[in-house]
């Protein structure tokens, strides 16, 4: 019941309706706001204590839209510009206990670190302009070997 509340708590903080993303494999679900992503890792049944743990990632522009690798901890993000980031191995800090992913040491070394921001818990962040509107469509294929996007009906 404490983790719930919790989590009331934290998604209430957004005060208006945002699109809940949840992953394909159910152990994750997160959120855009504005320019942060906001990423939960839902807690397993068998925990003898279930913990709500969250993690905020930061860009410079409004986004609109996210995605989850299938396999993978990698989240994608479509912001109004047009570009799309792409965050590999989000949430090593907070959320390696127990998922069966290796747990790197992080630093704030933006040069250990590639196009992460600030104390983002992440390996990297890449970023691609690939549309001249805001990306409206972000989802991965099934096998997560190729990231779709689209725009005012192109993808």
């Amino acid at each position: 019941m404490e983790s719930c509340i919790i989590l009331w708590l934290s998604l209430i903080q957004t005060k208006q309706p945002e699109i809940i993303t949840v992953s394909s494999s159910g152990k994750y679900f997160g959120i855009q706001f504005k320019r942060k992503l906001r990423i939960w890792k839902v807690p397993t049944a068998e925990s003898e204590r279930a913990v709500v743990k969250k993690i905020t990632l930061h860009h410079t522009k409004n986004m609109n839209v996210l995605a989850f690798h299938p396999t993978q901890r990698i989240v994608a993000a479509g912001d109004v510009t047009g570009r799309i980031l792409i965050w590999r191995g989000f949430g090593d800090r907070t959320f390696a206990d127990g998922d069966g992913l290796v747990s790197r040491r992080l630093t704030n070394n933006e040069e250990e670190r590639p196009g992460v921001r600030g104390d983002d818990d992440a390996d990297s962040c890449t970023t691609w302009h690939w549309h001249s509107a805001e990306v409206n469509v972000l989802f991965f294929s099934s096998d997560g070997a190729y990231l779709y996007s689209g725009k005012e009906a192109v993808i």
